[in-house]
């Protein structure tokens, strides 16, 4: 069996990221599902700042490191492992004959060096809209004409960088 390739569109919401993975989806050969959100959760216990959770992240990135200093190679063994499970996670979603999983999550952009990182042989698209443009197509579609950019912060201030 073909081993699915990754392609990922980093972008910030309200960039047309939408519209581009319907159009690339429509090929044959891709696949793909709205927003699978799952490299998030597995790939933010390797960042020290950002997150508040009820179970202690701080504690879950400690017991991480620790857990990674007794690994062959450390943090480079831990994404490997994690990329055969998303390449096996991507390949049982994808439809038959497909090649290659499209992964469109907005917020991944929050750790868009590891996802590089553990998918060197990844196909990367960088979307980029004017912010002035998104801001203006978050208050209209989101807020409903309101301003409501405070619940968007970290896609604009994070995402931006």
């Amino acid at each position: 069996m073909e081993t699915i390739k990754p392609v990922f569109i980093f972008s910030l919401p309200r960039s047309g990221s939408t519209l581009l993975q319907k159009l690339l989806a429509s090929h044959e050969r891709i696949s793909s599902v709205a927003e699978p959100w799952i490299l998030l959760p597995i790939l933010y216990p390797l960042k020290s700042e950002g997150v508040y959770a009820e179970y202690s992240h701080m504690g879950v990135r400690v017991a991480l490191q620790d857990f990674l200093a007794e690994l062959p190679s450390g943090e480079t063994y831990y994404l490997e492992a994690l990329r055969r499970l998303i390449l096996d996670l991507y390949g049982a979603a994808a439809s038959e004959g497909a090649a290659y999983f499209l992964d469109k999550t907005p917020r991944y952009h929050l750790v868009c060096d590891k996802i590089i990182q553990m998918f060197p042989e990844g196909k990367f698209i960088f979307l980029w809209r004017n912010p002035l443009a998104i801001i203006a197509s978050i208050i209209e579609t989101w807020g409903r004409g309101r301003w409501n950019l405070f619940k968007h912060k970290v896609d604009l201030f994070d995402g931006m960088q």
